[in-house]
């Protein structure tokens, strides 16, 4: 996906931002506007929390928990879903030095 996350995040009906890291992590830092927070580890259980008819866009740290997530959604039967390369680390660093960062590429 070439589109980027902060303009995505800012279109009148934003796509289902998840976080699949844990608590702690979640409370240190998130994305401005993540739906919901559910670990990768319980993503699995909780699948049926989601809607697979809407557009999700998966986090984590640096890609690879989302990486996991993306591939347990897909198992799933949801098709509109991508995850953040990098994670919240490459999102972080882009924000701040003015770049909004790639989703999925």
């Amino acid at each position: 996906m070439s589109s980027e996350l902060a303009t995505i995040l800012q279109q009148p009906d934003p796509p289902f931002l998840l976080d699949v890291r844990t608590l702690p992590e979640s409370q240190a830092a998130s994305i401005p506007g993540t739906d919901a927070l559910i670990p990768v580890d319980e993503l699995a259980q909780r699948v049926h929390e989601l809607d697979p008819n809407q557009a999700i866009i998966i986090y984590c740290r640096s890609g690879n928990r989302s990486g996991q997530a993306l591939n347990i959604l897909k198992q799933s039967g949801f098709t509109n879903v991508r995850h953040l390369a990098g994670g919240i680390n490459t999102w972080q660093g882009q924000v701040v030095s003015g770049i909004s960062p790639c989703v999925g590429c």
